[in-house]
């Protein structure tokens, strides 16, 4: 408020403001720059804070193999993945890791008459 004061009496005595106003906008945008990542940062924050989409234990379980066969054969090259894969899932189901899968449930509540 003391700020738009001081920028009336300005006015009042005739003194140029145009190079304070844009001196502001320049630094007005600078900062906004600066602070873009910040705030999206901490907007962020909010939504994870607010909308908890995440729970405790939840860990992104991704994984990917790659591998190449020296060999044209499809056959062949579909039993070797398959060999693969099972391998993998075996050493999970030893390690006792559970394989997570997309599941959803459905809560009705019927109401009698």
């Amino acid at each position: 408020m003391y700020f738009f004061a001081f920028l009336a009496i300005l006015v009042a005595f005739n003194i140029d403001l145009s190079s304070l106003v844009v001196g502001l906008g320049v630094g007005g945008i600078a900062i906004a720059l600066a602070l873009q990542n910040v705030l999206g940062d901490a907007f962020s924050a909010f939504s994870i804070y607010f909308d908890r989409p995440f729970e405790i234990g939840d860990f992104s379980f991704n994984f990917e193999v790659v591998y190449y066969l020296k060999t044209n054969d499809y056959g062949k090259y579909m039993d070797t993945q398959q060999a693969i894969n099972f391998a993998i899932l075996e050493t999970f189901e030893k390690e006792e890791i559970e394989m997570p899968f997309p599941t959803q449930t459905i809560f009705l509540n019927k109401k009698e008459n």
